[in-house]
């Protein structure tokens, strides 16, 4: 069987790709056009090319099953984060609005993840919340909507949201502030965001905007 299945990595690589079901991946696809190929010349339902293009088949989607049923546990646990945290998400919009208002989704965002960037230190605060309420910290404002009409709850989310799947391992998520940017002051236009409360340079906004 180990000769057959060198056999058949090496068709199915040959092999162009003619879709046949809409939700089968390019690999079931290959198979299938091999076995089909095969039945095509005559040969039994039992020869090792069909046997092992059916097994491949098959193998190809218990791990296409397996992976939809990870994202939606994983996207049910998501949910479930975000409502556990629902307050989190006012209170940082409050401290978007008031730290940020007038400014676009991408830079009211870094306000955002600046707060998320020192809780991930543990150095301002064991949970988000004393991090947002921390004494001196941040302005805040009881308002959820910012003046162009954004809805910061929202936006809060979507950053806890990015932040969630980046915990969990996943790359590139959007972020607009890099980790370690845990201080910011205003120049009257914009808030400059440092890594030291003093001596550091500002972040230059180097990070593709994921709100374009």
């Amino acid at each position: 069987m180990t000769r057959i299945r060198v056999i058949l990595s090496v068709l199915l690589v040959m092999v162009a790709v003619t879709p046949v079901c809409a939700e089968w991946t390019q690999m079931q696809t290959q198979a299938n056009q091999i076995a089909t190929i095969a039945r095509s010349m005559g040969l039994p339902e039992t020869h090792p090319i069909i046997y092992e293009s059916s097994k491949i088949w098959w193998e190809e989607q218990t791990r296409v099953n397996n992976e939809a049923m990870e994202k939606a546990e994983f996207e049910a646990s998501l949910q479930g984060f975000l409502n556990d945290h629902y307050a989190e998400a006012v209170a940082i919009a409050g401290v978007m609005y008031a730290e940020a208002r007038g400014l676009d989704k991408r830079e009211m965002s870094m306000v955002a993840w600046c707060i998320l960037n020192r809780y991930d230190t543990q150095r301002f605060g064991s949970t988000m919340s004393q991090v947002i309420w921390a004494k001196s910290q941040f302005a805040h404002s009881t308002r959820k909507v910012s003046d162009d009409g954004t809805d910061l709850v929202w936006l809060a989310q979507d950053v806890l949201s990015r932040w969630y799947r980046e915990q969990h391992g996943e790359q590139n998520v959007g972020r607009t502030l890099p980790q370690g940017y845990c201080y910011y002051y205003g120049n009257g236009k914009h808030n400059l965001f440092r890594t030291k409360n003093s001596g550091a340079g500002a972040y230059n906004f180097g990070l593709e905007d994921p709100y374009k």
